[in-house]
């Protein structure tokens, strides 16, 4: 199982993420120290399930409604934008990023078509960023 690590960037401690921790909490996890190896043992009567960022963007949401960039992913459609860490995404597809739950987000960020992102620096700036379904990765 291929997963990757964000580092801590900015020295906050709230960088470190281990990318594909969803297909991770699949499964009963079991670490043995002792002889360094990670067993993973699938739940008894439960069907797989998962969500693939297609768009590459890992946002968090601000008290005030608006969504921060966290990381782009390399390889992914977002990072062909001027889109940064750090960055403010006010709307998503026409709708005020205040009224998207994170877990809308991510059920907006799984599909393979064309999202209007526009993120705020000294001014909004939004771009077309068209999401593909991705081999090996999605399976839609």
């Amino acid at each position: 199982m291929k997963t990757n690590v964000i580092g801590d960037i900015d020295g906050d401690g709230d960088d470190w993420w281990i990318v594909g921790s969803g297909l991770l909490s699949q499964f009963k996890t079991v670490i043995d120290y002792h002889s360094s190896k990670l067993h993973i043992i699938p739940y008894e009567d439960s069907a797989y399930e998962s969500s693939y960022n297609l768009l590459g963007l890992e946002l968090r949401p601000l008290k005030n409604g608006h969504f921060i960039v966290r990381y782009v992913f390399p390889q992914m459609a977002s990072l062909a934008f001027d889109i940064k860490k750090g960055d403010i995404i006010s709307e998503i597809d026409g709708q005020p990023a205040k009224d998207i739950s994170l877990e809308k987000w991510l059920s907006i960020s799984n599909q393979p078509r064309s999202h209007l992102i526009c993120r705020v620096r000294q001014q909004e700036k939004c771009f077309t960023i068209v999401s593909k379904e991705i081999a090996g990765y999605s399976d839609n």
